[in-house]
């Protein structure tokens, strides 16, 4: 058995009114769905950039301690 009261909720607004509040909800939906693109793609970049910090520094940490490393003697 369908309640009326539901019934009678979804049949209070005029169609335009629910169609502009679907396109409205649409242009902020994709607004969003940009703004989450965008802050997706500068943390994949600082994420490079680290990797690459990180590489460098495991380098140069590599070289320093091959320099410091003592020579075997036999």
């Amino acid at each position: 058995m369908v309640d009326d009261s539901k019934t009678r909720k979804i049949m209070t607004k005029p169609l335009p009114q629910i169609l502009d509040e679907l396109v409205d909800s649409n242009k902020i939906t994709n607004e969003r769905i940009d703004r989450v693109e965008q802050i997706a793609e500068n943390a994949l970049r600082l994420a490079e950039l680290l990797k690459l910090a990180m590489t460098e520094g495991n380098s140069a940490i590599d070289k320093r301690l091959s320099q410091q490393a003592p020579t075997k003697e036999s």
